[in-house]
């Protein structure tokens, strides 16, 4: 990793010196520290050479597809009192089929088959089991699996048999610790020291300020050991270790809101684009965000909404004393993200966190931290700006608060639409969240855009995901067949996809697969991932401050193994400018159109 080491700016990276990952200035090396565990990338939590497959086949093999399909069919639409007997019938003609045992450890358990159900869920952990098409809003991993099994042990009274599971669950990365705490299995658990100790329950009343942060700051570093698919694969184990000693030292000299930044750097050099901090909803050391929304345009950094229209669409030039371009160069190694994108994608949120700045040594007191912008009237000012009490989670493109407002940002609280482009004969689609919407389904919506765009009058289809951070990736299939449907089509024209830095996670997967699978046009800039890459957002809170925090659980090899990229680079680069955006231009559409036109005039 080439990293920014000017030594006119040491200083202000003395923070990533001392955690020494500045790989280009100091040597870094995976070092064998008790909290760092060497686990394989992928989830090893069966064997598959440990089980001999079944010599029994069914005799009828028709017939047993016929009834296994309409068993699955019961058991997913609540019918377990007719699909019980025959998931009994069905597992002893064929015995290797995880999904099957799956069905019958649901419909056993709703049966109050106490043994049974765990019986059969360890049958399909065995073997291994597949998200069912109705259930994808929740999947069934194997470390799901363990939990439940846990939670079985759990309503049935027997604590010992139920932690047990628990931590196996746990330490095959269950990325929901904070959904166990308040579910009505533990409740009776929920009172026993392992129980707290193990998901970092706290009493926050009865602890000291000291015992608070060296709660949160242990439970952090055994957490993020265990949960992250891969803790050291940017920063070593020695130096993130090193680095939490040092706080935990500091505990008295440091104000709480100056814990919580570093607590803040401290997850952003675990270094992939899921492991983010939020430092705004915690009891105590709430990092209180400037009243101003920063975008960067390919022109520079500049302010889209704010607390005084005046300052709209002025230029930041200056955080404090220092350049905006070498304050970035400082935020982006201590917030790497997936890829450059990634960290400009996130950059804006750091921008207005004067503690995180004060911290990486950008300005030098939090409190009194100033910028310096040009005014749209040319005028420059030196502000000391506004606080508020929040800040988007993940940072967006806002609607342009003076002007036309255009297509791309129209909608931008709508999971995903749709809109005829008559000049362009395309069918225009905007997903913003890969989450279903309670009035229409992401399948329903996919339906929608089969019938929308086979319209004799749409010859084109652009799927806009410029917006798009991800979601839920196991709703993204009916999509997908769509839009490989439609570029299958030899009638139809071009799939232009629109992608960005903000096209990440679960967007990410979605466009790898087009990339692999389809034959789409991408258009814009980069994306703000990676083909494979850390991913997963394990969920994680401290037990004082309760500030919450997501880690990246899993490895996606959602690309083929040597897949190096760092990005799905667009076909067609095109920047967004900040005199385009407050225009109420789309330079992406533009260019999408004078494609258009030019393939209609051969």
């Amino acid at each position: 990793m080439k990293i920014f080491c000017s030594t006119k700016h040491i200083k202000a990276i003395a923070f990533i010196t001392a955690m020494t990952i500045l790989s280009g200035c100091v040597t870094s090396s995976i070092d064998n520290i008790s909290w760092i565990h060497e686990k394989p990338l992928v989830n090893e939590t069966n064997d598959s050479n440990a089980r001999k497959a079944t010599t029994n086949f069914p005799e009828k093999p028709a017939q047993y597809y016929l009834r296994s399909r309409q068993a699955r069919s019961d058991t997913q639409n609540h019918k377990c009192s007719k699909a019980l007997p025959e998931l009994e019938d069905l597992v002893l003609e064929y015995t290797d089929d995880g999904d099957l045992w799956r069905a019958l450890a649901i419909c056993r358990a709703e049966a109050v088959d106490t043994k049974g159900a765990i019986s059969a869920y360890r049958e399909a952990l065995a073997l291994g089991t597949t998200p069912w098409e109705s259930e994808r809003s929740s999947s069934y991993n194997p470390n799901d699996i363990m939990i439940l099994i846990s939670k079985i042990y759990a309503k049935n009274g027997e604590n010992k048999s139920a932690l047990e599971w628990l931590k196996l669950g746990l330490k095959a990365r269950y990325d929901d610790i904070p959904g166990l705490i308040d579910a009505p299995e533990y409740q009776l658990l929920k009172t026993t020291r392992e129980f707290q100790q193990l998901l970092g329950i706290s009493h926050v009343m009865t602890t000291s300020r000291h015992e608070g942060w060296l709660s949160d700051i242990t439970y952090l570093r055994s957490k993020v050991a265990v949960l992250h698919s891969n803790p050291d694969h940017h920063s070593s184990a020695l130096h993130l270790n090193k680095f939490l000693d040092k706080l935990i030292e500091n505990i008295p000299s440091l104000s709480d809101e100056q814990i919580t930044a570093r607590i803040t750097a401290f997850v952003g050099a675990l270094g992939a684009g899921h492991d983010i901090f939020w430092p705004v909803d915690g009891l105590r050391g709430r990092l209180i965000p400037f009243a101003l929304k920063f975008y960067q345009f390919s022109d520079g950094l500049y302010i889209i909404d704010a607390y005084e229209d005046a300052l709209i669409g002025a230029k930041v030039d200056l955080v404090g004393d220092m350049s905006v371009e070498n304050a970035y160069d400082i935020i982006r190694v201590a917030f790497p993200g997936d890829n450059d994108m990634g960290a400009k994608w996130h950059s804006v949120r750091h921008f207005a966190q004067p503690y995180t700045l004060e911290y990486l040594g950008v300005v030098n007191d939090a409190e009194s931290a100033t910028i310096t912008v040009t005014l749209t009237s040319g005028e420059q000012r030196t502000i000391l700006p506004k606080r508020r009490p929040f800040t988007p989670f993940t940072p967006a493109l806002a609607m342009p608060k003076n002007g036309k407002i255009p297509l791309y940002l129209s909608k931008l609280n709508k999971n995903y639409w749709t809109q005829e482009l008559r000049h362009l004969n395309a069918l225009y689609v905007q997903v913003n969240l890969m989450i279903n919407d309670e009035q229409e389904s992401i399948s329903q919506f996919a339906e929608r855009i089969e019938q929308e765009s086979s319209s004799p009058s749409i010859h084109n289809l652009i799927l806009d995901l410029r917006h798009s951070p991800g979601g839920n990736g196991y709703l993204t299939p009916p999509l997908l067949r769509q839009l490989i449907r439609f570029n299958a089509d030899p009638s139809k024209g071009e799939l232009f996809v629109l992608i960005g830095r903000n096209t990440f996670s679960a967007s990410q997967n979605l466009i790898t697969d087009l990339d692999w699978i389809a034959n789409p046009i991408f258009v814009g800039e980069p994306s703000g991932s990676k083909p494979n890459a850390y991913s997963e957002s394990g969920r994680l809170q401290l037990p004082n401050s309760k500030f919450g925090l997501i880690v990246s659980s899993q490895f996606h090899q959602h690309s083929w193994p040597e897949d190096s990229r760092i990005w799905i680079a667009p076909d067609v680069p095109v920047t967004l400018t900040s005199k385009a955006y407050f225009a109420g231009r789309d330079p992406l559409i533009e260019a999408v159109q004078q494609i258009i036109q030019t393939n209609e005039q051969q």
